[in-house]
């Protein structure tokens, strides 16, 4: 296994919003946004794990399209645990 992880913007049948408010895409914002506030770091422990992550960007991409775009995840290796720091 590879310990590869596929996060895709929405799912199978869907559209990916784009937002000019952010100036990219909704996932793509939702993505930047947990890597630069606390919002995604639910343990405070200034690490934004995959799970954090994944939690994080798929309920506010979610919650901002009224349930019409759900990102996925596809991973390669489900014991993959990686933690990203949060970069203010």
């Amino acid at each position: 296994r590879s310990g590869a992880m596929v996060f895709a913007s929405s799912g199978i049948g869907e559209s990916s919003f784009e937002s000019d408010r952010d100036s990219n895409g909704l996932f793509t914002a939702a993505v930047l946004k947990a890597f630069t506030s606390d919002d995604a770091d639910f343990n405070a422990d200034r690490l934004v794990s995959n799970t954090e992550l994944r939690a994080f960007v798929t309920e506010t991409v979610s919650a901002r399209t009224s349930r019409r775009q759900n990102p996925t995840v596809d991973r390669d290796n489900i014991h993959l645990r990686v933690h990203f720091p949060v970069v203010p």
